[in-house]
């Protein structure tokens, strides 16, 4: 293991505890914030001083790491209901006077894109700096760079590219969640009580992406970009607590440590939940590829419901299209604003019902079931988006969309606990950031290459894509199963009902394509050769019954 994890190294040195006044020690807390050396560059303390910290201090510093990732993720998306609006040209005194060379699907989804790139990168990259250098310095790093790129990106707002370099640089900075789930790692002793703590991580992000939403729509009046600042200042105050209440977990390690030494307990080592699994030494590189190749397949599969069922499918069904014609849209634009940003709320159904699901059929099997109800319903939304306009066929879509999406939450909540429960404690901020970065790099991509798609070749075609791409998520997913500490055989049975049920929908589907197509194509036929007779018939009553110049006999 990593030397920077040596449990064995107490927290509190009260051998040195020297230091007369609540400045110094001020101030020696400030240093050990970013340097990692020995006991000494920790605070000193007096002798009657405890070196166990009390459950009441490891609640605050977990809670300031909740709250850390919480307000990153609104200041990630404070601006993502804008986005149609802001490079609409026209739409808006503060949309941007041109995105060229990009049209407004792929232009929509390109904003996002720049500063998911970034985060694809800097999860990866800072996700294994905190192995190295610990949890709360990348943390802070993450949160005051957070601060600084909302303000540029602020100050970027005239002009679509500058925009968007300040949106990928902001980026660069935005690798609080990696760092959290490796926190939780890092912290809790059981699988259940890691599982559970990660998926209230991912939990609360999603929150926080909706909570961005939320304010950028109650702040609509004051302009498409001044959220931004409201960004950073919920991020700076999350920055300064995190800087005096979040505990680096070598620090929480140690001090259990210690209280064990003090009970008596050192010899025993700790039994784990009866779900629980043997912590892994080495990574075993195979079925890490296999999460994170399945965890891209979910993330671009999930991209067909949501935004492209969205925007554009429900964007111009019910509305651009509807105004184009002259008549009065069914969805308006702040009601559109609304339904994108109150589905994320849907996280928390997702995140009540995944620990029950993960328990009956397993991490794997919940994530295998979430891709295949998840490519069902698209297709679904895809027929009602494609229907006839109208306020029933909207409420249904709305309703049905909002009722699936926790099955997608459930599916993309089983990756952290898989790569927590698969990866060696040395590893786990390179584990997590790799899937952060994977799944920030499907997000970023694939809507932007999606809407490009749907630009050219129209939009059922890019979500028929994404079905594709959720049905073979849910196959490369399927070897998990006999992972060690996974093992739920009883799912088997159910999975091959669930591809036979597949295979039917989609062969019945196929089926009812192919009718329709045939009719049409017998409709086309009748009316063509319809108009050639009566034509014949016309030019035959002019040559006086005689033969056409086709050869024809009218008589």
């Amino acid at each position: 293991m990593d030397e920077t994890y040596d449990q064995t190294e107490p927290m509190l040195d009260a051998s040195e505890s020297g230091v007369g006044g609540d400045s110094e020690g001020m101030l020696a807390r400030f240093r050990s914030i970013f340097t990692r050396g020995s006991s000494k560059d920790y605070i000193q303390i007096k002798p009657y001083q405890e070196l166990i910290i009390s459950p009441k201090l490891y609640k605050r510093s977990l809670g300031a790491l909740r709250f850390a990732i919480f307000v990153d993720a609104v200041a990630g998306t404070i601006e993502q209901p804008n986005y149609p609006i802001m490079v609409l040209e026209g739409a808006h005194p503060d949309s941007f006077p041109n995105t060229e060379p990009f049209g407004f699907s792929a232009a929509t989804y390109f904003v996002p894109m720049s500063a998911l790139l970034g985060v694809a990168i800097a999860s990866m990259a800072i996700g294994k700096l905190s192995d190295i250098k610990g949890r709360k310095p990348c943390m802070l790093l993450c949160l005051y760079g957070t601060v600084v790129g909302c303000i540029l990106k602020y100050l970027a707002r005239k002009s679509f590219w500058p925009y968007c370099a300040m949106n990928f640089l902001n980026g660069l900075f935005s690798a609080s969640v990696p760092v959290g789930l490796a926190y939780a790692g890092d912290v809790n002793e059981t699988k259940r009580e890691k599982d559970a703590e990660i998926g209230i991580l991912v939990g609360i992000s999603m929150l926080g992406s909706a909570g961005g939403g939320i304010i950028a729509i109650l702040m609509e009046t004051q302009g498409l970009f001044v959220p931004l600042l409201v960004g950073a200042a919920f991020v700076a105050i999350s920055a300064v607590l995190s800087t005096f209440f979040l505990i680096e977990p070598k620090d929480i390690l140690a001090s259990r440590s210690r209280e064990r030494e003090e009970l008596g307990l050192a010899d025993i080592e700790d039994e784990d939940d009866e779900d629980g699994m043997p912590v892994p030494t080495e990574l075993n590189k195979k079925v890490f590829g296999n999460i994170i190749l399945g965890a891209l397949g979910d993330n671009i599969g999930s991209s067909g419901l949501m935004p492209l069922c969205l925007s554009p499918l429900a964007f111009n069904a019910f509305y651009a299209d509807l105004k184009n014609q002259g008549l009065d849209p069914i969805m308006s634009q702040v009601a559109y604003k609304w339904i994108s940003v109150l589905v994320a709320l849907m996280v928390v159904p997702g995140t009540i019902l995944s620990p029950p699901i993960y328990n009956s059929i397993g991490l794997a099997g919940g994530c295998i079931l979430g891709n295949i109800v998840t490519g069902i319903v698209t297709i679904i939304l895809l027929y009602i988006g494609l229907a006839p306009p109208s306020n029933a066929t909207f409420g249904v879509f709305v309703a049905l969309l909002y009722a699936s999406f926790p099955m997608t939450v459930i599916s993309q909540l089983s990756t952290g606990p898989m790569l927590e429960a698969t990866s060696p404690p040395d590893k786990r901020g390179l584990c997590q950031g790799v899937n952060i970065t994977v799944m920030n790099f499907g997000a970023a991509v694939s809507p932007f290459v999606l809407g490009a798609i749907s630009d050219m070749a129209g939009t059922p075609v890019a979500i028929w894509i994404c079905v594709g791409i959720s049905f073979i998520a849910a196959l490369i997913n399927v070897p998990l199963i006999w992972v060690k500490g996974n093992e739920h055989f009883a799912i088997h049975a159910g999975i091959k009902i669930s591809c036979l049920l597949l295979t039917n929908i989609l062969y019945l589907l196929h089926s009812r394509r192919c009718h329709q197509y045939h009719c049409q194509r017998l409709q086309h036929t009748t009316k063509a050769s319809t108009s050639r007779a009566q034509t014949a018939s016309w030019r035959g009553q002019r040559v006086g019954g005689k033969s056409t110049s086709w050869g024809m006999d009218t008589r």
